[in-house]
């Protein structure tokens, strides 16, 4: 969520969760809302925690949409807010704090993020597959050579895979390195893709903290508000038209 200044005509769930702060008539006196108004707004901004309702409850709910517009923090809501904590890798706490309010108008510098025990950590890597870099590079079985078979075709859970380890361990991995993992060591499927065993084995083979797969949601929540990373393989949906229901959860 990157800074943005707010001037006269401004639209928008920033735009909301301020007019929920100072109220509805308010004005600035230039006709923007720059970022030392929000650092002023930040400073002076209660810390949050589960029951307590108002105008800044209302600002938190306009920010992370998936939350319900009604102004009151409650419990089971803490979950969006932890889900966006990870996210900015900060404190998973639940409580919206000063920390967690600069992450939310967008305040932390780019995108590093200080943490509260003083580390720079950079957010994931985000890869695509079609990418005209490695898009249209063949990953196919070895001996059932198929030419239309390439990463942009086949290649998300490789591509997944490259964006944690690239994260996490070797900012030079791409999904071509991947997809040579998968291919030289028997994870290409004849026509499905990858084997849902190749997250496992990559998990064994970098020094991963822990490694589960599950189909289980919450499951999958909870790693990602403990700072994890998750692979996620649907099945035929609006997403894919081919793959299964899998979820593959990392921590470093």
């Amino acid at each position: 969520m990157a800074f943005t200044t707010l001037k006269r005509g401004s639209k928008g769930d920033m735009v909301k969760a301020l007019q929920y702060i100072v109220g509805e008539t308010a004005d600035e006196a230039d006709g923007k809302v720059g970022k030392k108004t929000f650092e002023k707004i930040v400073t002076n901004a209660p810390t949050l925690r589960f029951g307590i309702a108002g105008a800044y409850v209302f600002a938190l709910e306009a920010i992370l949409t998936t939350m319900t517009l009604d102004g009151i923090y409650k419990e089971d809501e803490i979950a969006h807010v932890k889900t966006f904590q990870a996210s900015k890798n900060i404190d998973v706490d639940g409580v919206v704090g000063k920390q967690t309010w600069s992450a939310l108008f967008g305040l932390d510098a780019g995108n590093t993020v200080v943490t509260n025990n003083g580390a720079n950590t950079k957010q994931p890597i985000n890869y695509k597959q079609y990418d005209s870099r490695w898009g249209s590079v063949i990953y196919t079985k070895n001996n059932t050579y198929n030419k239309s078979q390439t990463i942009k075709s086949s290649g998300c859970g490789p591509t997944s895979m490259a964006d944690i380890l690239a994260t996490w361990f070797n900012k030079d991995i791409t999904p071509v390195e991947t997809c040579k993992m998968s291919v030289d060591n028997g994870f290409r499927t004849s026509s499905s893709g990858t084997s849902w065993d190749f997250f496992g084995w990559v998990a064994k083979k970098y020094p991963f903290s822990k490694f589960v797969q599950t189909s289980s949601f919450v499951t999958m929540q909870a790693c990602l508000a403990a700072g994890g990373l998750v692979v996620v393989s649907f099945r035929p949906s609006k997403w894919t038209k081919g793959g299964w229901a899998l979820n593959g959860l990392l921590t470093r």
